[in-house]
């Protein structure tokens, strides 16, 4: 009985995280540059990013692994009317900082790689954010 149980617990939750997955908010983008998400460098192309709970997933147009990163949760003081991925650039190296869905008033933030605080230390008057909106 404990067995069965167990089981069926196990079984609920399975498919209450897979149907929370797929009841995130995906964004479709064309990112016109190379850059980095996590500890990935992904090329410039179309990207669809979703954010299932405190966690962001980047995957290119064609299915191909891209990246997962675990974020924080951001309040803006609105809902976003555009779904947007926020960079930091630094010379010509481009880190994804954040993901804004589409009529949500919350984002990911994704904490510094150990690689972009120290370009940020070397470059601080280089620092441009660049906004890529979600057609």
């Amino acid at each position: 009985m404990k067995t069965q149980l167990i089981q069926t617990a196990v079984a609920a939750l399975t498919l209450a995280a897979a149907g929370y997955a797929q009841s995130a908010q995906e964004l479709k983008v064309i990112v016109p540059f190379d850059f980095v998400a996590g500890s990935r460098t992904l090329s410039a192309g179309q990207y669809t990013v979703s954010q299932p709970g405190n966690s962001v997933i980047v995957r290119s147009a064609g299915g191909a692994p891209g990246a997962v990163m675990i974020t924080n949760r951001v309040k803006s003081p609105g809902r976003q009317e555009i779904g947007k991925l926020v960079f930091h650039r630094y010379g010509n190296r481009y880190f994804l900082s954040e993901v804004w869905g589409t009529d949500q008033s919350t984002g990911s933030q994704l904490p510094k790689t150990t690689q972009e605080r120290e370009l940020a230390q070397h470059a601080r008057n280089e620092l441009a954010t660049i906004f890529v909106s979600a057609p």
